[in-house]
């Protein structure tokens, strides 16, 4: 899948910066989505993903069967 959105990622930076540094890991892939951009990690075992259009402040947790939670990026 090609990005296109380098325009929010530029706006969004600080972010995607911020919970990259509290995860300890870069992100494995960034992705459109809608008229944003979709960022996921991977960590122990954990897949984390944040999206630019909603929630903004928050993180989605998947961590396997079905097990999805959300995180404020403060929280990480």
């Amino acid at each position: 899948m090609k990005f296109n959105n380098t325009v929010v990622l530029i706006n969004k930076r600080h972010i995607i910066d911020k919970i990259t540094a509290k995860l300890k890991s870069p992100p494995v892939s960034y992705r459109d989505y809608l008229d944003g951009i979709q960022v996921n990690w991977v960590v122990n075992g954990k897949s984390y993903m944040w999206r630019s259009n909603n929630n903004s402040d928050c993180v989605e947790v998947y961590v396997g069967n079905d097990n999805i939670y959300y995180l404020y990026i403060d929280e990480i």
